[in-house]
């Protein structure tokens, strides 16, 4: 059993049931790294996540 052939094909699925909750997810996703990055650097803007 090929584990990431099953991943795509249910990510395939999932997206092609429900577009715009996927493209929220992907757009929440791609912004976690940022949260995180300006979390751990000491600028003035990440205060306003605290």
């Amino acid at each position: 059993m090929d584990p990431t052939g099953l991943f795509r094909k249910a990510n395939r699925q999932y997206f092609a049931s429900s577009p715009p909750l996927a493209m929220r997810l992907v757009q929440r996703l791609q912004s976690l790294p940022l949260l995180f990055d300006e979390r751990s650097s000491p600028k003035p803007k990440a205060s306003a996540w605290n």
